[in-house]
């Protein structure tokens, strides 16, 4: 199956620069400071995306590795509910 959502995002991204190619680790990167560390630039430069899930609706937040997530915006994003990170 991951190889499966692989193929999806690197035919996605051949569309629009076919130069470019998703980087893979072989260890969970769970914190901006840790991709960025990774892949040698500033928290800054990188993206972090976060689900977030209220019953049955989810909101994917994508933001700088560096910029917080503030949760009255995410509660605001769904409009009534407790949202909470997403889980597997």
């Amino acid at each position: 199956m991951y190889q499966l959502s692989l193929e999806k995002v690197r035919s996605y991204v051949k569309k629009y620069d076919s130069t470019l190619e998703p980087l893979l680790f072989a260890e969970p990167l769970l914190t901006s400071e840790a991709a960025a560390r990774a892949v040698g630039v500033e928290v800054g430069q990188i993206a972090k995306s976060i689900l977030f899930r209220s019953e049955d609706r989810y909101v994917l937040i994508v933001a700088a590795g560096d910029v917080r997530i503030h949760t009255k915006r995410v509660k605001a994003a769904f409009g009534s509910g407790k949202p909470k990170m997403a889980t597997p």
